[in-house]
């Protein structure tokens, strides 16, 4: 569903970009990621159901896909001709490193996370209760489910806050009057 729609937004956001600029478009497109992710992760839990957390992710990917296209083509189009075949296999590069990087900083943190929150949940548990010595592999189950939740939450937090500092950092970016008083 988020890839979807993503590509939905792509195609959207490139005909807007060329009438009204970068800006106006990555603004709400970051505002819609932020407030999606912050959705998801006060909304996640061990009942959430497969549905709900699709449609949570196509809200994100509407974000996604709203930001992601005038970004790349602001970027290009502040290249001088000359260096456009450079510049853009600069940016396929940055683009692929920091796919795989993200990937495995998520990981990074979702297993740290659960290590974490698996012990401490595990450390409530004691061998003296009769009702814990009936049930301990089901207790435990649910405290290991439990436990990747909140670890997913943690790394949906960490998006959020690279989400703000991207969302602060478009206020740098040049807007549709400044590139066209550049060009003339």
């Amino acid at each position: 569903p988020s890839a979807i729609a993503v590509g939905f937004m792509m195609p959207i956001s490139g005909a807007l970009f060329d009438k009204i600029g970068a800006k106006p478009i990555v603004l709400p497109g970051m505002l819609i990621l932020a407030i999606a992710s912050y959705l998801l992760v006060g909304r996640i839990n061990m009942d959430s159901s497969a549905n709900s957390i699709k449609w949570m992710l196509a809200f994100r990917g509407l974000g996604l896909g709203l930001s992601m296209m005038p970004i790349s083509t602001a970027g290009m189009n502040a290249v001088p001709a000359k260096l456009i075949p450079r510049a853009s296999a600069l940016s396929n590069t940055i683009r692929q490193i920091s796919g795989a990087l993200s990937v495995t900083i998520m990981t990074t943190l979702i297993q740290n996370q659960l290590t974490f929150q698996y012990a401490y949940k595990s450390e409530q548990i004691t061998g003296f209760n009769n009702i814990t010595k009936d049930n301990l592999g089901a207790i435990m189950g649910i405290i290991q489910r439990d436990s990747y939740i909140e670890a997913m939450k943690y790394a949906i937090e960490f998006s959020i806050a690279t989400v703000i500092i991207s969302f602060i950092l478009v206020f740098f970016m040049k807007s549709k009057k400044n590139e066209k008083a550049i060009l003339n």
